[in-house]
C-alpha cells in the first residue's frame, strides 16, 4: 500500500516539473500590463542550448527553463550560465530596455576551442543587439573541461 502511495507520489511530482518545463515566465510587474503593452523575449534553440537563464531582473527562475519570457516595458537584467556534462561556467548578467510590443531574442555563443561564451539580446526583427551593460566581464572562461 505505501509502495502505491509512494509510487503516486513520485508520478505526481514528475508530472509537474515536466509540465513547467518550456511556456512562458511572466516578469514581476508584467500581469498589470495590457498584452499589447507587453515585451517579449524569446530563446530559439532553448532545448539544444547549454545556456541557461538563471535570472530575470534579480529573481531566480527556479528549475524550469522557458521558451519565451513576458517583460514590462522598461530596464530589465538576464543572468544566464553554461551548465552542460563537460563544463560549467560563471554567471554573466547583461542589461537592455525593453519596449512595449517588442520582440527579442536571448542568444548565447559558446567558443569550445578557446573556452569562452558570452550572451546578448537581439531584437528579433533588425536582429540589432540592444544589451547595452554587461555587469560582469565581457567574456567569462569556462570553470572545466
Amino acid at each position: 500500500m505505501f509502495r502505491s502511495i509512494r509510487w503516486m507520489l513520485s508520478a505526481s511530482l514528475c508530472c509537474q516539473i515536466l509540465a513547467g518545463c518550456g511556456g512562458v515566465y511572466q516578469t514581476y510587474g508584467s500581469e498589470a500590463t495590457a498584452k499589447s503593452d507587453m515585451a517579449l523575449m524569446e530563446f530559439p534553440n532553448r532545448a539544444k542550448s547549454e545556456a541557461r537563464i538563471k535570472e530575470i531582473d534579480g529573481k531566480w527562475l527556479g528549475i524550469t527553463d522557458f521558451d519565451q519570457y513576458q517583460l514590462a516595458p522598461g530596464e530589465h537584467s538576464i543572468t544566464a550560465e553554461i551548465s552542460s556534462a563537460r563544463y560549467f561556467s560563471k554567471p554573466l548578467t547583461h542589461r537592455f530596455r525593453a519596449e512595449p510590443g517588442k520582440i527579442y531574442q536571448f542568444k548565447a555563443y559558446v567558443d569550445n576551442t578557446e573556452m569562452k561564451w558570452d550572451i546578448g539580446i537581439f531584437e528579433k526583427e533588425t536582429q540589432q543587439r540592444i544589451d547595452f551593460e554587461k555587469m560582469n566581464v565581457l567574456r567569462a572562461s569556462f570553470y572545466g573541461h
